[in-house]
């Protein structure tokens, strides 16, 4: 049996991009125990499908986790945000260039951002929404019903997408909450 050849670094909480080539790019996540001692991975590796083999390739200039990998209308990748430290949040962004294998500086985000989503427009740009701010220690063990929706990975798109209409409503927020 072909069996595909393992990650070349252990993670969780990382990115899993598809280049335009077809190959994946996983980029940073948590090295160690994801809840108590999470190491911020700057590594980054590609998978080829086909030879079915992890190849280690540039490193980020810093380790992140929670943060978002969208390709652009070029095919580079824009890494932005995520948690860069137990706790702290970053706005910082870098471009992976598949050709190179190297990531390289961008403009920052606005604010800082970690489990936010990213979206790449029919313009070129980049929609960046919703997420955990600056620190995300107030958060842990705090939730909220709605703060818990919103981290289910299987609904968070959702849920920021609502999030995100119920507050430029408003006043209305209330009312369109409980479906009326």
């Amino acid at each position: 049996e072909d069996t595909p050849s393992p990650m070349r670094v252990p993670r969780a909480d990382h990115t899993v991009t598809m280049l335009p080539s077809g190959r994946l790019l996983l980029a940073g996540g948590c090295t160690g125990s994801v809840l108590v001692l999470c190491g911020h991975s700057s590594a980054a590796e590609t998978y080829d499908p086909v030879g079915r083999r992890f190849a280690l390739t540039g490193s980020m200039s810093a380790g992140r986790r929670w943060h978002t990998a969208t390709v652009l209308p070029s095919g580079s990748v824009l890494v932005a945000g995520g948690e860069t430290a137990k706790d702290v949040n970053a706005a910082s962004a870098e471009i992976y260039d598949p050709t190179l294998g190297t990531f390289g500086p961008t403009a920052s985000m606005s604010a800082p951002r970690a489990e936010h989503t990213a979206s790449s427009l029919r313009t070129g740009k980049v929609l960046v929404a919703g997420g955990l701010g600056a620190q995300v220690a107030p958060h842990i063990g705090q939730a909220s019903a709605t703060e818990r929706v919103r981290r289910h990975p299987a609904h968070r798109a959702a849920f920021e997408d609502v999030e995100v209409a119920l507050r430029m409503l408003g006043r209305h927020r209330q009312r369109l909450a409980g479906g009326r």
